[in-house]
C-alpha cells in the first residue's frame, strides 16, 4: 500500500501539469514531458532515499540533524536525476516515433 500512496501525488501532479500544458497552446509540445517528469522524480527520490539510508546504516552513523539533512538532499538530488532521465527517455521515444514511417503507426482496418 505504501508505494501506491507515495506515487499518487506525483502522478496527480503530472496529470495536472500535463493538462495545463494542453490548455495553453504555446506549451502543448511539453505535455508529455510534464506528465512523466513528476513520476520520474518520485521514483528517483524513493530510490535515492533507500540508498542513502542503507549507506548510513552500513557506515554506522548515528542519526542527527546533519545526517537527516544529507539524506533529504540525497533523495532530492536523486529525484532530480530521475526526472531528467524520464524526460530524456520520453524525448528518445518521441524521436523514434517520428523516425518510423506513418504506415507503421496505422492500424489496419478489418472489413
Amino acid at each position: 500500500m505504501m508505494p501506491v500512496v507515495y506515487i499518487v501525488p506525483f502522478a496527480a501532479l503530472g496529470v495536472i501539469a500535463s493538462l495545463t500544458c494542453l490548455v495553453l497552446p504555446s506549451l502543448r509540445r511539453y505535455a508529455l514531458y510534464a506528465l512523466v517528469a513528476p513520476v520520474g522524480f518520485g521514483f528517483g527520490a524513493i530510490g535515492g532515499f533507500i540508498v542513502c539510508v542503507i549507506l548510513y546504516t552500513l557506515t554506522g552513523y548515528r542519526q542527527n540533524a546533519m545526517s537527516t539533512i544529507l539524506i533529504a538532499l540525497g533523495s532530492i538530488g536523486a529525484g532530480a536525476i530521475g526526472a531528467w532521465v524520464a524526460v530524456i527517455i520520453m524525448k528518445s521515444l518521441h524521436r523514434a516515433k517520428k523516425a518510423l514511417p506513418v504506415s507503421f503507426w496505422k492500424v489496419p482496418r478489418r472489413d
